[in-house]
């Protein structure tokens, strides 16, 4: 990739207003500034990589500016896929999918040492498959599952912790023709959101899912050869206090180009960022870093052509980059901040 390309396009992006940090288990991406850590570019938390290897197993690291802090690897299980990540302070949840069954592993990563907490099997009906996976401020688990005829359903599964058996409810949406879920995440007040992507017409929804209310959806554009791909939230407070919770997308191109959008309250967009297109890299995957002073920002992972990885933090007050690999058999999937 060409960095100094990059540095050219975020230079002219303003910086957010300031705002004070949030700390919990938050999205698709697990949100927070969890002291101790340093991440990507000095920021405050580090990220969690998901990687599945053509065996069938995973393999989770921990990482920050200055390298690989710990890796962890689970599986492989038998017609089980590794297609989601999230975290709760320094635990990553992976998610595994096959038809009709989830399966969730949680790793717990203490200074670059992980230990497995709890592997779990969720069976849903033939058919429908889990697709994307948050942690909320409950510290439950809130499973996005995609159905026959685009559907989508949402399993809530608390507690997240301990052994033993589970409980979780359901709620189910759809089917709606075009429209596919293709992401999850929530907010610090409890919000869920689903990203929804119109294959037949460049269009993007989210739904916006109160702590026990009913959805609102809106409905946003962009132009022809575009996809809403992957979603994230930020939840950063305003310096008086009340949080952001302004939905992330980040759009894929045919060309290879990507463009995340932020969405603010009144579901306008606040900022649209165009990266690339970068030949042989694409992008697999959104998270949001916070940067220890205020401000929280993109986190882009992308895959390339060669079999290495890369993760790029951006806006030009915490810009950073950082490569893997290649490294055979194996590809990233997602990535979680903490």
């Amino acid at each position: 990739m060409k960095i100094d390309l990059l540095v050219k396009l975020l230079l002219a992006v303003a910086a957010l207003a300031a705002c004070l940090v949030v700390s919990g288990c938050y999205g698709s991406g697990g949100y927070g500034g969890y002291g101790g850590y340093t991440g990507l570019d000095g920021m405050s938390g580090g990220d969690f990589v998901l990687w599945a290897n053509t065996s069938g197993q995973a393999a989770v690291w921990d990482v920050d500016s200055s390298g690989v802090l710990g890796t962890a690897t689970a599986g492989p299980y038998s017609g089980y896929t590794p297609v989601g990540l999230s975290s709760c302070g320094t635990n990553a949840f992976i998610l595994w999918s096959k038809n009709g069954s989830a399966l969730i592993t949680s790793l717990l990563d203490s200074g670059g040492t992980f230990s497995q907490s709890f592997n779990e099997t969720l069976s849903g009906a033939s058919g429908w498959t889990p697709a994307s996976i948050a942690i909320d401020g409950s510290e439950n688990i809130d499973l996005l599952w995609s159905g026959p005829g685009n559907s989508a359903a949402i399993w809530t599964v608390a507690p997240y912790s301990g052994s033993g058996k589970v409980s979780y409810t359901t709620k189910s949406y759809g089917p709606f023709a075009g429209w596919q879920a293709e992401q999850i995440a929530v907010d610090s007040n409890g919000a869920t959101y689903i990203l929804w992507s119109n294959s037949g017409g460049s269009q993007a929804s989210i739904w916006t899912i109160p702590s026990g209310g009913s959805p609102s959806s809106q409905l946003y554009n962009q132009s022809a050869g575009w996809q809403a791909k992957y979603l994230a939230v930020d939840n950063a407070l305003t310096t008086s206090g009340s949080p952001l919770s302004e939905p992330v997308i980040l759009w894929t191109n045919k060309n290879g180009q990507v463009d995340i959008q932020t969405i603010d309250g009144a579901d306008k967009y606040l900022t649209s960022e165009f990266l690339g297109p970068y030949t042989g890299w694409t992008a697999a995957g959104l998270t949001m870093n916070y940067d220890g002073s205020g401000l929280y920002c993109p986190g882009v992972l992308w895959n390339g052509s060669s079999g290495a990885s890369s993760i790029w933090v951006i806006r030009p007050v915490c810009l950073s980059t950082i490569a893997y690999g290649p490294y055979a058999g194996w590809h990233a999937v997602a990535v979680a901040s903490y």
